[in-house]
């Protein structure tokens, strides 16, 4: 018997949303570029400057938030692990990011999260 057992990728970017099997601990990467609106230059990012990921259920209520700084790269780490993962049982959520430096600024909203069932 041949079992052609297999999976997709985990994380994965996929259908506008960010999915993963409930359960998996992994890290994303994120390159974080913002422009000013109106002189349309690059806006420097500091170390000392936050990113705050939000993640939301259903029902609007926040089920975890990240505050992480920006690296010499110009990147932020988000970590799920184990802790963080379990929070996350098979359903669908929406995230915020927001940049906070000098002034607090949303630079995403409802961005949608699909977490699968391994079953």
């Amino acid at each position: 018997m041949n079992l052609n057992l297999s999976a997709k990728q985990s994380p994965r970017f996929e259908n506008d949303k960010i999915m993963w099997y409930e359960g998996d601990t992994f890290q994303i990467t994120w390159d974080i570029n913002l422009t000013d609106a109106d002189t349309g230059d690059e806006i420097t990012l500091s170390p000392l400057d936050d990113i705050i990921f939000r993640f939301y259920k259903a029902n609007k209520s926040l089920l975890h938030e990240f505050v992480v700084k920006v690296n010499s790269e110009g990147k932020v780490v988000l970590d799920f692990n184990t802790e963080i993962s379990k929070k996350f049982i098979a359903g669908s959520y929406t995230y915020s990011i927001k940049y906070k430096g000098v002034d607090t600024t949303t630079i995403a909203t409802n961005g949608k999260v699909e977490v699968e069932s391994c079953q």
